[in-house]
């Protein structure tokens, strides 16, 4: 069966505002309009919201381009898993929320802000996606075959020298 949406209950949308309210006044400053979808995928084998690369994800965020703006639509995107979004705790919503937003990214015309906000050609301010500080991808019986030598290994220890000790399939790195 297709994956179909549904727009998201006021519940989601007031724990964007707080988010944005709490942790990301350059959105709040620039009047970035958010539009919340809810995936829902009844085949359970499926995931209903894959991440770029085709990982399956608890949410998504996309900035929506001028073309769809001009059409009405907001800003930017968020389509969350409906199914995983109804196992998540408050605090656990509010992360997920919070995290979505932190890849959007608002563009000034000059060096950041202080400087004016750069608008598109229908007034509305530019956004680009942040990408995320780290990802590790791998095998852990790669790991496990090739301790020092392993990209996954590798990349795990450049993760623990900036953020600290972590733990892969049961492998410490570092």
């Amino acid at each position: 069966m297709p994956i179909t949406f549904d727009r998201c209950d006021d519940e989601v949308y007031d724990r964007v505002k707080e988010m944005i309210e709490q942790h990301h006044h350059e959105l709040r400053d620039a009047e970035v309009t958010i539009q919340c979808l809810f995936a829902m995928n009844d085949d359970e084998d499926e995931p209903a919201v894959k991440a770029p690369g085709g990982w399956p994800a608890y949410a998504v965020i996309r900035v929506v381009p001028l073309k769809q703006r001009v059409a009405g639509f907001r800003d930017a995107e968020i389509t969350i898993d409906a199914a995983k979004w109804k196992d998540l705790t408050e605090p656990q919503r509010d992360a997920l929320i919070d995290h979505e937003l932190q890849h959007l990214e608002v563009k000034y015309e000059g060096a950041g802000p202080g400087t004016p906000i750069a608008t598109d050609d229908y007034g509305r301010p530019k956004l680009k996606l942040r990408q995320h500080d780290w990802e590790v991808a791998g095998f852990e019986v790669i790991a496990k075959r090739h301790p020092d030598a392993a990209l996954e290994v590798l990349a795990a220890r450049n993760m623990e020298q900036k953020f600290g000790k972590v733990l892969f399939g049961g492998v410490e790195v570092g």
